[in-house]
């Protein structure tokens, strides 16, 4: 069965969670965590998105994001392959790090939005009582005293415009058990509240964003080869990487599976599982081809 439909539209909000391989610890020591937010830092300013929540636990990662005009695909594609690197380097080994692809679901509403900063705040909690709503890799503390790594001014404004009011009623939010309609209130009853979810588009539910020829045709148009070029069994440099392109953004836009994918390129499902994983390295070169194939499916696709 294909993926679900991954909507991209400019100001969406995505809940979403990295797992690392089993038995594994991804994150698991402080200099795992701070390259990996250190990573997101440095991608926040090339990428202008927002990080509105977050938590590093030992072998997960839970981030609460609001995409610009870059799609998520290449923001995640660019943190997950760095921190991969250098992971791989800090411990002398190889291979993947991360279990599969990322886990992101759509905030619909302003519920949908204070819900997931809840639920990731709360997870350090909730796997080990003692490290409490204080715990250092999270950014509850920021939303309680202002810190430099999450956006929770702007977040906060789901409360308040009034900053002061706005801590008030996170922090009520935080520490009550409330029903669904309690939420509600709390938030319409705040004086200024600013509503931080923009709904998504209209889109068919029968069919995906982008048809895999869409995809196929803006390979073709930036290489100037021909798409059975692209299906050829080769390992040329420059197919290559068309061809992980390719992989990317039919995972990003389509409801094709890996098996599908693998089929569609000729290439094995391993190619496709690797590729997802960040097992290739990633050059400015590569996410800037990335960009340029991205911008050229999606404005043909408008077009329609």
């Amino acid at each position: 069965m294909g993926r679900p439909l991954r909507v991209h539209y400019e100001g969406a909000v995505y809940n979403i969670v990295v797992n690392g391989e089993p038995q594994q610890a991804a994150f698991g020591g402080e200099a795992d965590k701070e390259d990996y937010l250190a990573i997101i830092k440095r991608y926040k300013s090339k990428y202008d998105f927002n990080l509105f929540a977050y938590v590093l636990l030992e072998n997960e990662a839970h981030l609460l994001i609001k995409i610009g005009s870059t799609p998520l695909a290449t923001i995640m594609q660019a943190i997950q392959q760095v921190y991969t690197r250098h992971y791989n380097q800090r411990y002398d080994r190889i291979g993947a790090i991360f279990a599969q692809r990322y886990q992101a679901d759509l905030c619909l509403n302003d519920v949908d939005f204070v819900e997931a900063i809840k639920k990731i705040h709360e997870l350090p909690t909730r796997q080990k009582p003692s490290l409490g709503l204080d715990y250092r890799w999270s950014s509850h503390k920021q939303f309680m005293w202002r810190g430099d790594m999450a956006d929770t001014d702007e977040a906060l404004q789901v409360f308040s415009r009034y900053k002061s009011i706005a801590i008030g009623k996170y922090n009520q939010f935080m520490r009550r058990r409330l029903s669904a309609v309690d939420r509600e209130a709390l938030m319409v009853s705040s004086p200024g509240r600013k509503s931080m979810v923009i709904a998504p588009p209209e889109q068919s539910k029968e069919n995906p964003i982008i048809e895999f020829q869409d995809i196929l045709a803006g390979l073709v148009e930036v290489s100037g080869l021909t798409a059975a070029d692209l299906v050829v069994n080769t390992k040329i440099p420059a197919i290559v990487s068309l061809r992980r392109i390719a992989i990317l953004l039919a995972c990003q836009y389509t409801t094709m599976n890996k098996v599908d994918i693998a089929r569609e390129l000729g290439v094995g499902a391993s190619t496709v599982t690797n590729t997802l994983n960040g097992r290739y390295k990633s050059t400015e070169a590569f996410e800037a081809l990335l960009q340029k194939v991205e911008t050229i499916v999606l404005q043909s696709t408008e077009e329609k």
